[in-house]
């Protein structure tokens, strides 16, 4: 069977220098060779000066220094463990990696002996059997458990990690002419949603309502109706605290007295407005609304 080869061509994105951000050990890397150049390193300003370099060649040049390395380093277990990274953080790589069937991987590096297949193809090729037993893992693995971000990306949980169930409760207002009070959070512009947050634990969700809308979005809440509006239960991942949650959410009709734009949260909240239904389409509501909109509109 001819080797898929990924040194160049379209299986490149299995190389350590595709363009493909990586989440490891809690840091975020550009490229997984950051991410494996700067696991090299005990030393905090090296880690950070290989982590910050602007492209791919230049994090292994600096990777390449002798000072302040990490002690015992076991670099084959360390690329495996990024390259596993890689796939699961990134759905382009984990189905090129998958549709390579069972083909013999091959990194066919002509100066690259040891990882790659060396200038003679009879070099180790660990990066090659490195992905081939990522392979048989994905293949072996349960089906995965898909979580959606704010902006439509689908990510991936790992195994070995357990959703935050996260109970949150949001007040659907209206004013005169049936507009409905919405609010764009800080780290998400893009998306209007309805003001609220999560519920603490025993916090009844009248009073989170009132504390979250309060507190963040300077909205003075009157009163808010005992049964919700809309109740759902659903999987969902939040991008900028890099969190997968089990979310648990109430949507209760509530009256508010006035917006108070002095006490608006700049750090959780930068807009706080009045749009009609025909204004909050999918494209600009976070999709934890989209289901209560639907509703509201159906009413």
């Amino acid at each position: 069977m001819e080797p898929v080869r990924f040194y160049e061509g379209p299986f490149y994105l299995l190389s350590n220098f595709s363009a493909h951000q990586v989440v490891f050990g809690g840091e975020t890397f550009m490229t997984s060779e950051h991410a494996y150049q700067a696991a090299k390193f005990a030393d905090a300003a090296l880690r950070k000066k290989i982590r910050e370099a602007p492209s791919a060649f230049l994090a292994r040049e600096y990777g390449q220094e002798e000072i302040g390395r990490t002690p015992n380093f076991d670099k084959i277990a360390t690329m495996h463990a990024i390259m596993r990274a890689k796939a699961q953080q990134h759905a382009d790589v984990k189905a090129a990696l998958l549709s390579t069937g069972d083909a013999p991987i091959e990194k066919n590096h002509p100066d690259d002996a040891f990882w790659g297949t060396g200038p003679d193809g009879n070099g180790k090729n660990i990066m090659g059997k490195i992905w081939m037993e990522i392979r048989d893992e994905f293949r072996a693995a349960k089906p995965a458990r898909l979580f959606h971000d704010t902006f439509g990306q689908t990510h991936e949980k790992p195994d070995g990690i357990e959703p935050l169930w996260r109970p949150s409760a949001y007040a659907v207002v209206r004013d005169g002419e049936g507009k409905l009070l919405v609010v764009m959070a800080t780290h998400d512009a893009q998306n209007w949603q309805f003001p609220g947050g999560g519920v603490d634990p025993g916090e009844p969700i009248a009073e989170a309502i009132i504390r979250e809308c309060g507190e963040e979005a300077g909205v003075v809440i009157e009163s808010v109706d005992p049964i919700p509006v809309h109740f759902e239960e659903r999987d969902f991942y939040c991008v900028h605290r890099k969190v997968f949650y089990r979310a648990l959410v109430f949507f209760h009709v509530a009256t508010a007295k006035h917006v108070d734009a002095s006490r608006v949260h700049p750090g959780e909240i930068s807009k706080v407005t009045w749009k009609s239904l025909d204004e909050l389409t999918d494209a600009v509501t976070h999709p934890l609304i989209h289901n209560v909109l639907a509703k509201l509109r159906s009413a």
